[in-house]
């Protein structure tokens, strides 16, 4: 949303919060509905997402970044990675992955932004960013991480590491998958070599399979098995296996688990009648894309939608 759009709800709808609320979703609505087309100044190769931002990676390594619910089609972001073929979009920074090595800047959607190579890494053949640290995994999956990993944030010393420097990180080897939980809040979900999930953070509306509480990354315990594809949401989670059987855990009320309904507990469930080959999450849905390409989408579509919908799955989006 732009500034401009932001003050004139305000100003239409007062102290009633509700309305700005509303408005503002209704707003975001229609312009999902209509679509937008993002030059992206080259064939894509790669696309990364955050919170109401978007950046495509083009062929020659050109990087461009644009504000989704913006006016202006300019990018806020153009730049250059020579070689790169993956992008990736974690809380505050983007990757890009060139040769073997990340590529890695601070993102904070203004100024201008260079990218830096990550210390100690080399041969990597793919990356994930989470809250408060990142990985890069070579072809034998060995992890090395850069940042404030979690086994050192738990610990009551200050950690004797340069946090901009990876460093192997030996309990994330051979991980298949991990993901950040949504929100601006510590934790995240990952798949190990067999395919055992597990999760740390705050288990907020039981989005760890657990009730409220923090959760350890030492103490996380084994969420489900043989999980292929992994997706985390501010208050849920899902996972697929190598035959498509697809699980979801955490809040339920709103659909976003293949039922509305309040459970007692935040276990996973099988979603029924899918066979999931990738997952995306937001707030309150859960897609899913087929064998055949189809996504199919499920939970609270918006504040019309107070129920979730989950009976009403309509495959959306390319495929």
């Amino acid at each position: 949303l732009t500034m401009w759009e932001e003050e004139r709800i305000e100003r239409a709808c007062g102290e009633d919060f509700d309305c700005v609320d509303q408005r503002m979703e209704a707003r975001m609505d229609a312009l999902s509905a209509d679509g937008r087309a993002f030059p992206a100044g080259g064939a894509i190769v790669d696309v990364a997402a955050t919170d109401g931002a978007l950046c495509t990676l083009a062929r020659g390594g050109r990087v461009r970044c644009w504000e989704v619910y913006a006016d202006s089609p300019r990018p806020f972001r153009d730049l250059r990675v020579r070689g790169a073929n993956q992008l990736h979009f974690g809380p505050g920074s983007v990757c890009a992955l060139a040769r073997g090595q990340a590529h890695c800047w601070d993102e904070t959607f203004e100024g201008t932004a260079r990218p830096t190579p990550v210390p100690g890494v080399e041969g990597a053949t793919r990356l994930a960013l989470v809250e408060d640290f990142g990985c890069a995994f070579d072809e034998q999956g060995a992890a090395r991480c850069w940042g404030l990993l979690p086994s050192e944030s738990e610990r009551e010393e200050e950690p004797e590491v340069d946090p901009e420097v990876a460093r192997p990180f030996p309990a994330l080897n051979g991980a298949r998958a991990l993901v950040p939980l949504g929100g601006a809040e510590l934790g995240a979900c990952w798949a190990n070599g067999a395919g055992t999930v597990r999760c740390w953070g705050e288990s907020r509306a039981g989005r760890l399979g657990v009730p409220h509480g923090e959760v350890p990354f030492d103490a996380a315990a084994p969420l489900l098995e043989g999980a292929v594809h992994l997706a985390s949401g501010p208050e849920h989670g899902c996972a697929a296996d190598a035959e498509g059987a697809l699980h979801c855990w955490g809040r339920a009320d709103l659909g976003a688990l293949g039922e509305a309904r309040r459970r007692r507990d935040f276990a996973p469930v099988r979603v029924p009648g899918l066979r999931a080959t990738a997952l995306a999450l937001d707030a309150h849905r859960s897609c899913a894309r087929d064998a055949d390409g189809d996504w199919s989408c499920w939970g609270r579509l918006g504040f019309r939608d107070a129920r979730g919908a989950p009976w009403g799955r309509v495959p959306r989006g390319p495929d």
